[in-house]
């Protein structure tokens, strides 16, 4: 069955198999450090997470093998157990933030979870899965990489840096040497909390196969040399002692390994054999040494194969040292491996630098050598101005010879070595044949100390003046005495110079007679100016025993300190510097700090809206007609003559009207706030008022129409979808607007109707400040409802009703069925003085929509079943009232005619007539039950 199976496998790569040539080069050193940190970001708790998956692909595992057999039905319910466990657990990992003693505990949990699974399914390994690196023509594959070159002989021996090698030439054997390390393979262990120890080196081997025909090289043999195992994982390292790597291109065929284990347990030696994966020969060659460079240059920067064509080099792939840099420069950082792969033209990076340990893992390594040359009649060798560190040979440093030769690590470092151009020769040398493999050439420079910037950071000058917000637009000062310029500035260890020689040397960064000091965003050589400076840093003079001396100064505007406090901040800050220039474009920059921590922050004064204040007739229980302190009411003007008509009829009210001023309005201000005591709140310079963002709460029309409320100019607007219904000035006037939207609102229900989302309802907001509207005062019990109360109400009226089957019909005015009566509950018909409310409250005209007439006529609903669906012989008409002036009277509000043109009456029913009255606040609607009578001559 596995050589039918690999034969398959095989046909299969041959069926797909393709080739290609690759021309381009790419450094995948960046692709694998990206890919490492990403790696690198995985938290404890995903590692967590991983040892769960793999305890559950365990406890999978052993469920499928225990499923069907009689002797395991206590094992599989404790297996099922086990795997409820995990999810539980796994779950709990997903939702837990992933502090230090979240992580321990779960770590035990996930410890002791172990441990049952253990106890159940034991410790020995079952399977073997490989986990590809690679696939070859479509088969899961591992490498096996060979390494081909021509050894290159070169001169050895002691003392190299003091001999002449100008002409050495390394010489390279007419014959290639090929390297092939062995391979590496890994394969995920089941369970997988196997231990190393369960995998004795010597248990573990490969066997082999070349499916398809047989080649007279013979299968491979293998040695495993090393192995090791963690999270769940084996790896095991070989070696290829006989045979050869087949290839299907050349060969047809294709060698597969798989992994022979030998554990031992209670019941005797077990082999368990992994599944079988290809081995791919991949060959490298024309290795290269480089100096590292970015972006990748695979020609230009290759080492010079020849001592003197290094020497002559101009400088282009020299390395700088520093004369004076004691601990020196570790060449390894600079030189890395180029090769190509397969001889296809593709160009390779091997490593990023030669510190990777990359060549290593190969069995390779670096060396290097400081070799010797002459410049013209000099008897110094030029590499005798350098040495090796003798615990690390590829850190060089600049050092002066002793009597004409090299001396140990460590002499006389000294500025005459400048100019000096010292030769290292690199050698990549294949450890397993003891050949080099490659050699290459590079200069370096022996150079003067780089001028770099400096940087003085003097201890930071603190402040802790309390802060009181106040109207008062005088700055905050704060002064640095000349004590702690010379004591904390100039006597710094970092200057250790005079005061004359300060001043003369170091200026105040961006200072001028007109311009502050530039302040800075950080303490670095590479701070950036701040386009937003804190307060102002300027530089002034104090006299000092008669001697005018340098001071400096920070200065921050009230209103400045205002807003970074108000706004939260515990501090201000400053930081200037004085530069000194070193020439070169480089500097000395010494940093003053100036910290402003008040020990106390008065920021943001507090107070109550006075309760007392409220004139307590005047106030409502909320959602309630009875007296309170939540919420006012608010009416259409009082008609004070008889001569008054709709244009008095105005819905305006100012909310002070409201509250006693001769009572303090807002209470409770801290006596530290001296600047907001003894305030007339009364003041509309002081106290405003605007409506309080609804957000998003809806009304309803009479006509029936949803509105959404909204805000706007800083709640001086109250909008309904965006149509301005109420305003508030400054002052406290609210204006009910006259629009059709607000007058649809209005009239939704009576002014007696108070339940929430009845009578309109909208909050005001109180709100204080001082220090002309730039100081605001935080309020608590600030807020209120108002309510706006429709103007007028239809009252129903008892009356006779209506008779069927008169001659003509029976009439009956609407006057006897209706009657108007305003907010206060006024009747219109009532009124004496000379006051005629239908001319005031505009009343001009009522309207009945016969159409919509409903009745409860052989068990119909009123408001709901139309009469006219009901009999269609009764006809009801209305005859509308005369208006006299245009304005409706109280004796003629219109007439209905009942007519029955049917059969005999019997009994009586009811009808409802939806009565439209308008009026200058807009449309009421009203339905007005009433009776009609039997037949005459059929009462009782």
């Amino acid at each position: 069955m596995r050589k039918k199976y690999l034969s398959a496998l095989l046909f299969g790569a041959l069926l797909f198999a393709s080739t290609g040539t690759f021309t381009s080069c790419k450094d995948y050193d960046d692709d694998i450090a990206n890919l490492q940190e990403q790696i690198d970001k995985k938290g404890s708790l995903e590692e967590l997470q991983n040892q769960l998956t793999a305890l559950q692909a365990d406890v999978d595992a052993a469920m499928a093998a225990a499923e069907g057999v009689q002797d395991q039905v206590d094992k599989m319910a404790t297996l099922e157990q086990l795997k409820a466990e995990i999810e539980a657990l796994s779950k709990e990992i997903a939702n837990t933030y992933a502090s230090q003693d979240a992580l321990d505990a779960l770590s035990v949990k996930v410890d002791e979870l172990t441990k049952k699974v253990v106890s159940v399914i034991g410790k020995n390994l079952t399977s073997l899965v490989f986990k590809p690196t690679l696939y070859y023509n479509g088969i899961e594959a591992m490498e096996a990489a060979t390494y081909a070159y021509y050894a290159k002989t070169v001169t050895t021996g002691d003392k190299l840096a003091d001999k002449d090698l100008r002409k050495e030439s390394p010489v390279a054997e007419s014959g290639l040497t090929y390297m092939t390390p062995g391979l590496v393979a890994t394969y995920h262990l089941n369970p997988s909390y196997v231990t190393e120890e369960a995998l004795p080196l010597e248990g573990l081997s490969f066997i082999s196969e070349d499916v398809q025909a047989r080649s007279n090289d013979g299968v491979v043999k293998t040695q495993i040399y090393e192995r090791s195992v963690a999270d769940g994982m084996l790896t095991v390292k070989a070696k290829l002692t006989e045979g050869s790597i087949k290839d299907i291109a050349e060969d047809k065929q294709v060698t597969v390994l798989a992994l022979q284990a030998k554990t031992t347990g209670e019941k005797g030696d077990t082999i368990i054999t992994s599944d079988y994966a290809a081995v791919v020969k991949s060959q490298y060659d024309n290795l290269k040494l480089a100096k590292v460079s970015t972006p990748v240059n695979h020609t230009d920067k290759y080492l010079y194969e020849t001592a003197e064509a290094a020497i002559n080099d101009a400088n282009k792939l020299a390395i700088d040292v520093e004369w004076n840099d004691a601990d020196g420069i570790d060449l390894a950082d600079y030189i890395q491996t180029h090769y190509q792969a397969n001889s296809d033209g593709t160009c390779m990076v091997w490593d990023e630098n030669a510190n990777a340990g990359e060549v290593e893992k190969a069995g390779f390594e670096y060396r290097f050598d400081l070799v010797g040359w002459f410049d013209g009649a000099n008897q110094t060798s030029q590499s005798a101005h350098a040495a090796q560190n003798p615990n690390d040979k590829s850190v060089v440093r600049a050092q002066m010879p002793v009597d004409g030769l090299q001396a140990a690590w460590g002499a006389t470092q000294s500025r005459t070595a400048i100019g000096r151009q010292p030769l290292v020769r690199v050698i990549l040398f294949d450890k397993n044949s003891q050949k080099n493999a490659a050699v290459g050439y590079i200069k370096l420079n022996i150079v003067d100390t780089a001028v770099e910037d400096q940087v003085t950071v003097i201890d930071a000058f603190d402040f802790d003046k309390v802060y009181t917000v106040s109207c008062s637009t005088t700055p905050f000062t704060f002064n640095l005495n000349w004590h702690q310029v010379e004591e904390q500035i100039i006597a710094h260890s970092d200057l250790g110079i005079t005061k004359d020689e300060f001043e003369a040397k170091y200026k105040l960064d961006g200072f001028s007679s007109s311009t502050p000091a530039t302040q800075f965003n950080n303490t670095t050589s590479d701070a950036t100016a701040l386009v937003s400076p804190v307060g102002e840093v300027t530089k002034t003079t104090a006299d000092v025993d008669g001697n005018m001396t340098e001071v400096l100064q920070w200065t921050i505007a009230e209103n400045e300190a205002y807003e970074a406090y108000y706004g939260g901040a515990k501090s201000m800050s400053a930081i200037v510097r004085f530069k000194k220039d070193l020439g070169d474009g480089k500097s000395h920059y010494v940093y003053v700090t100036f910290n402003w921590t008040p020990s106390q922050i008065n920021a943001k004064p507090s107070g109550t809206l006075n309760d007392e204040a409220k004139i307590d007739e005047m106030w409502f229980k909320q959602y309630s007609s009875e007296q309170g302190n939540a919420e006012v009411h608010l009416n259409v003007a009082v008609p004070t003559s008889p001569s008054n008509t709709e244009a008095n009829c105005i819905f305006e009210k100012n909310i002070y009207e409201v509250f006693d001023n001769s009572i303090n309005l807002i209470t409770g201000i801290s006596s530290v706030y001296t600047d907001f005591q003894n305030i007339d709140w009364y003041n509309s310079n002081h106290t405003t008022f605007r409506f309080v963002d609804p957000e998003g709460a809806s009304v309803t029309g009479v006509s029936g129409a949803e509105y959404t409320l909204t805000i706007s100019d800083n709640g001086a607007k109250l909008n309904a979808n965006l149509m301005t219904i109420a305003t508030i000035d400054a002052n406290g006037k609210i204006v009910y607007q006259e629009n059709a939207t607000a007058k649809d609102i209005l009239n939704y229900k009576d002014h007696s109707e108070l339940a929430k989302g009845e009578t309109l309802s909208a909050t005001i907001e109180v709100v204080a400040d001082n220090c002309n509207d730039t100081r605001p005062v935080a309020l608590d019990n600030n807020k209120f409802d108002v309510r706006f109360l429709r103007p007028i109400t239809i009252n129903k009226v008892a009356n006779d009703g209506l008779i069927d089957g008169l001659d003509a019909g029976d009439e009956i005015a609407l006057n006897k069925v209706i009657s108007f009566s305003d907010w206060r509950n006024f009747n219109f018909n009532d009124v004496t003085g000379g006051y005629n409310y239908y001319t005031y409250y505009g009343v001009d005209g009522i309207s009945v929509d016969v159409d919509k007439i409903t009745t409860n006529l052989n068990g119909g609903t009123l408001g709901v079943s139309l009469l006219k669906d009901k009999n269609a012989n009764i006809d009801i008409t209305f005859t509308a009232p005369t208006l006299v002036n245009n304005y409706i009277v109280s004796t003629d509000f219109g007439k209905l005619n009942y007519k029955n043109n049917g059969n005999v009456l019997s009994a009586e029913y009811q009808i409802s007539v939806p009565v439209t009255i308008t009026y200058k606040w807009g449309t009421i609607k009203k339905n007005v039950e009433i009776t009609v009578h039997p037949t005459t001559g059929q009462q009782n």
